[in-house]
């Protein structure tokens, strides 16, 4: 096997094991039959308590003494009632405020609007109790 044979094998075998997890994996996701939402491991969650979330916000640069208008991305366990526990404001003015009609189902990476100030109009209707996440 002469220098540029040789080179060639090498080359070819590094790419295979290099790129073969990759093939693997887009494989194995263009094959599965479930949604996104339902691929995520849910098993394990557990919400987040007012203290993760309060480190949460501080990590994001909230300042809790300030809400007007300030944005605040969910994370991983976040729930509206203890989002609502650390900032004080109401389950309900939460969900007006960023139109939210089941206050039982916000995202990872969804933007929050934090607005101390303001109301909810009586006719304002929801479905939840501020427990849950998806």
């Amino acid at each position: 096997m002469n220098k540029h044979h040789k080179r060639y094998v090498v080359t070819g075998l590094l790419s295979a094991v290099i790129l073969t997890p990759l093939a693997v994996q887009s494989v194995r996701a263009a094959t599965t039959t479930e949604p996104v939402a339902e691929q995520a491991d849910i098993t394990n969650w557990i919400a987040n308590t007012p203290e993760q979330i309060s480190a949460n916000m501080s990590r994001q640069n909230i300042n809790l003494g300030d809400l007007n208008g300030t944005r605040y991305v969910v994370q991983w366990g976040d729930t509206l009632s203890q989002i609502s526990a650390v900032t004080h404001i109401s389950v309900v003015k939460l969900a007006y405020d960023n139109q939210i009609k089941n206050i039982d189902l916000i995202y990872v990476g969804q933007v929050l609007i934090l607005n101390a100030n303001g109301y909810v109009p009586q006719s304002y209707s929801y479905s939840g109790n501020g427990q849950g996440v998806a």
